[in-house]
């Protein structure tokens, strides 16, 4: 694979009832507790504490992908095909953090054939 972009988003959300907010934290109290500076969103429900580029990223990415499908043939020309998957990461997302990009898989290809 290769990465179309190099830029992270990490967030905190309240999930639930809708009369909690987080506290708001001085600027001081941001940079004690997060290492940087961090936003409120949403009514102050979210907390976006890191929306930037990702450190010493890297462009490529290798990993293992093993998984199962069946195909089923619907109409003589139509087949469905379902499918789970496991992707493995191998080689890390930065080169000065052990990240990894690990992700499960699942998908139905639809083939026609004229």
């Amino acid at each position: 694979d290769f990465a179309l972009t190099k830029h992270m988003e990490q967030k905190l959300l309240l999930v639930g009832g809708d009369n909690v907010q987080f506290i708001k934290l001085s600027e001081q109290e941001q940079l004690d507790r997060f290492g940087r500076l961090i936003r409120y969103e949403d009514y102050d429900r979210t907390i976006v504490v890191n929306d930037d580029d990702i450190p010493d990223a890297t462009g490529f990415r290798l990993g293992l992908k093993a998984g199962i499908q069946y195909a089923y043939n619907i109409i003589p020309r139509l087949v469905i095909i379902p499918q789970v998957a496991y992707n493995l990461g191998v080689t890390k997302l930065s080169s000065s953090e052990d990240w990894r990009v690990n992700a499960f898989q699942v998908g139905v290809d639809f083939r026609y054939s004229f």
